[in-house]
């Protein structure tokens, strides 16, 4: 008798290895591994900018500093003092992963200057980057012609940031 309980019991613990391996492979994933490229707020973290250059400057602007701050964000600091004073910056975004990066947004932090406006052109939300290209991206600041008020330079208060929202 004791040897039939041992079998009954070594032929219970199989099939509960069994049941626990197939319910094992159903309720299990697969995680993407592009799925790990993704950071806590989302965005596609294969893309990324790689230059920022000041292409022309019109009147007295000119750029004070201008950085890359993480992958898809960057600081500009302009110095545009008077009318008809206009910084053009080229940003080149690349995408270095093997799936399509399609834009989400663009966010522009709020500069404490009110006679300065950017704005950005030749991408705009919805647009695409596929894997390995390049889009290049310009950055306008220039003075608000319609800004009546006394101005006094301040370089920390035009500062502007500008985030790029991706996605696969």
């Amino acid at each position: 008798m004791k040897k039939d309980n041992r079998n009954a019991i070594i032929i219970g613990l199989l099939i509960t290895i069994a049941f626990m391996s197939v319910g094992y492979a159903l309720l299990s994933t697969k995680v993407d591994q592009d799925e790990l490229k993704t950071s806590a707020n989302g965005t596609y973290t294969d893309v990324s900018i790689t230059a920022i250059t000041s292409v022309e400057a019109q009147g007295t602007a000119e750029d004070v500093r201008s950085y890359i701050s993480g992958k898809t964000d960057l600081v500009l600091y302009p110095k545009i003092i008077a009318k008809g004073d206009v910084l053009t910056y080229n940003v080149n975004i690349k995408n270095n992963g093997n799936k399509k990066a399609v834009l989400n947004g663009i966010e522009m932090s709020k500069n404490e200057e009110e006679q300065i406006i950017y704005t950005v052109a030749n991408i705009s939300v919805g647009d695409e980057i596929l894997p390995g290209d390049s889009k290049m991206v310009t950055v306008e600041a220039y003075y608000d012609n319609d800004y009546e008020e006394e101005f006094v330079y301040n370089e920390e208060a035009s500062e502007m940031k500008i985030s790029f929202d991706f996605s696969k």
